[in-house]
């Protein structure tokens, strides 16, 4: 089957997948709730043992193909957006805007100006581009890195002591996170939240 579809032409194909789509369409129409779901677990079922018998390296081509796919579609998206929603320009530094956004509403008319970001520190600048096997484990395992960090303390210089209920206070000074140690002492057990 693969050498006679390597062999067609791209109009045969294309029309062979139509034909298939048309197919399927109709034959979906005529399924009743019963035969929905037979052939939805059926699937979910051929899915998951395509999943377990994969290996490493099938694993990861399915998932940069996955996240291929997903950009194609989020940049279909955002041309959409593009063409329709943002039709202005800021004239202070070139942004898109929706139409009915207010001149004040992000820069205060240009009055506010955001320095130029700068380039993140070598340990973390090397880790980005993903060209190397250690900057690709990075950009693969991002949010996990991400989450060790979401439960650090808030440190300020100054106790906070008013009485009774109190859903936000102030800060003068200087604000920080406290992280401890990622990994516990040789003695002891993993614990997480």
């Amino acid at each position: 089957m693969t050498a006679t579809r390597a062999a067609e032409s791209s109009e045969r194909g294309q029309d062979r997948r139509e034909e298939d789509r048309a197919k399927h369409a109709a034959s979906r129409a005529a399924e009743d709730s019963e035969d929905t779901r037979t052939r939805l677990d059926g699937q979910r079922t051929r899915q998951a043992a395509s999943k377990a018998a994969e290996d490493p390296i099938q694993r990861r081509t399915r998932s940069e193909d996955q996240r291929r796919r997903q950009a194609a579609s989020r940049a279909t998206q955002w041309t959409f957006m593009e063409g329709e929603a943002f039709r202005d320009v800021r004239p202070y530094y070139n942004a898109l805007k929706w139409h009915a956004e207010t001149r004040g509403m992000c820069c205060s008319g240009g009055k506010v100006k955001l320095p130029e970001l700068q380039l993140p520190p070598e340990p973390l600048k090397s880790l980005m581009p993903g060209t190397t096997p250690e900057s690709q484990h990075f950009l693969d395992n991002i949010g996990k890195y991400n989450s060790c960090f979401q439960m650090t303390s808030f440190g300020m210089p100054a106790k906070v002591s008013d009485s009774g209920f109190m859903p936000t206070f102030r800060v003068q000074g200087q604000i920080y996170h406290r992280g401890g140690f990622l990994l516990p002492p040789s003695n002891e057990e993993h614990k997480f939240l």
